[in-house]
């Protein structure tokens, strides 16, 4: 970057002005998503090297509150939007319609056995398909232009159907006592950056009614004492998960 990204900054700007996010300014060379996500380069904001692909327990119980919610609606045509290697998908029955968006091939290969890959980019979905339930999990802070993606989304749901976005708030607690050192600002591939309130507006601006906004942490493996007895430190070092880090949308499309 060609000068120093001050988030508090532009998190205090964003919630004064009519806008929807910030935009990150990440300087990627290549497309490092493959290597970073799903290949053997995989470290975390605290340095720990990780294998993904051996992480489906993990994956379905840090979700455990959106699996639970989608086992207890009825089922119907549900497309997962960068779904991974498929876990969330995993976990509903055969009484679901289960298609995914993914870009990584190492990923898509693998999520093959639990829903039919569409496509690897949503711009270039080409389906006369109607979904009951879109995903959008740990996608939106991807996106270059995220509510361009969401008027897409808007074409391929439903009417009342159920779309659930879940991404990082960069207005969080952890965000404004560890700023530029918060954890889920550290993903190079991280370039639109919300708040609670700018999301809402985002949403109820393009006709979707939000009848839940959830923060996933008490339910995870993430809440613990150590998280905690971190989050009580001189902010030096990169911030541990914590509660009101990552905000999970539920929302009906009117």
């Amino acid at each position: 970057m060609s000068k120093k990204f001050d988030l508090y900054k532009q998190i205090k700007n964003l919630l004064i002005s009519n806008k929807f996010y910030v935009k990150y300014p990440q300087k990627i060379k290549h497309d490092i998503y493959e290597e970073t996500y799903y290949g053997n380069k995989v470290v975390d904001p605290d340095g720990n090297l990780r294998s993904l692909i051996n992480e489906r327990e993990k994956k379905i119980k840090n979700n455990s509150q959106l699996i639970s919610y989608l086992k207890k609606i009825k089922p119907g045509n549900i497309l997962d939007i960068g779904c991974g290697y498929g876990w969330i998908l995993s976990c509903l029955n055969s009484k679901w319609n289960k298609f995914g968006i993914e870009k990584s091939k190492i990923a898509s290969s693998r999520a093959s056995k639990y829903c039919d890959i569409l496509s690897n980019d949503i711009n270039k979905l080409k389906t006369n398909k109607k979904f009951d339930v879109i995903l959008m999990i740990h996608v939106i802070e991807h996106l270059k232009e995220p509510e361009k993606v969401l008027k897409k989304v808007k074409k391929l749901i439903k009417k009342n159907g159920i779309l659930i976005i879940e991404t990082p708030d960069f207005d969080s607690g952890a965000a404004r006592r560890y700023k530029n050192n918060f954890r889920l600002l550290k993903d190079p591939t991280h370039v639109s950056l919300f708040s609670q309130d700018s999301l809402t507006r985002m949403l109820r601006i393009n006709n979707f009614q939000i009848f839940e906004i959830h923060y996933p942490f008490f339910e995870t493996e993430y809440f613990n004492k150590k998280n905690f007895l971190e989050i009580l430190k001189k902010p030096t070092r990169v911030s541990p998960p914590f509660y009101g880090s990552v905000m999970t949308f539920y929302c009906k499309n009117v």
